[in-house]
């Protein structure tokens, strides 16, 4: 039995993500390249990953067009557009050793000011028309920063990144739990300085 067969059978709760970043695939090169070829390898019905376009700064993704949606409807599957943020980039991966100029962005930080603060809002902005046009609901399913940035920048962007999706009503995720962008410090046992920039939401759940 296929997958896709079996996952008709569990409720409407379930949700699984293929081929995320598909652009980055290690493993099938071709269908990274072309994700129609993606799409006849999988099968009818799959929402292949990142859907919308990557900001100037870095996120990467791919653009899954209207007749995509009109295919994965057909197959009677409900979707959700799942966004990932990063944005800025020389702030969020400063240091990080799979990009190669990223030692230059080591000492980036984030203040919150209103310029940055209406960069965050412009993406958001965008992201919301792109989903309103195509009648998809979306879900913020990854942002971070990783621990080579100061923490108080760290805690000001992943604050107001959350209360920035939180207050369109999208779910959200945090990247992630105790690696190099984690917000649980596996060594003290403890979550650490970045739980209180999501607690006010959890609180409420």
């Amino acid at each position: 039995m296929s997958i896709i067969a079996s996952l008709r059978r569990h409720p409407l709760a379930l949700a699984i993500c293929l081929l995320v970043e598909l652009l980055f695939s290690q493993y099938e090169p071709a269908l990274a390249a072309d994700r129609h070829a993606a799409a006849a390898r999988l099968g009818p019905g799959i929402n292949l990953g990142n859907a919308l376009e990557a900001p100037q700064e870095g996120d990467w993704g791919i653009v899954l067009e209207p007749a995509d949606f009109a295919k994965v409807a057909a197959a009677g599957f409900r979707h959700v557009v799942g966004i990932h943020y990063y944005s800025p980039a020389k702030f969020t991966h400063q240091g990080a050793v799979w990009i190669s100029d990223a030692k230059d962005w080591m000492g980036t930080e984030w203040h919150g000011s209103p310029r940055e603060q209406r960069i965050v809002r412009q993406d958001f902005d965008r992201a919301e028309r792109w989903a309103k046009a195509n009648d998809v609901p979306l879900y913020l399913g990854e942002f971070g920063s990783i621990e080579k940035a100061d923490m108080r920048s760290r805690v000001r962007w992943t604050a107001f990144v959350r209360s920035e999706a939180s207050r369109r009503g999208w779910p959200w995720a945090y990247w992630e739990f105790r690696s190099i962008f984690g917000a649980y410090d596996a060594k003290a046992g403890a979550w650490n300085q970045l739980f209180s920039a999501m607690e006010p939401a959890l609180a409420q759940r």
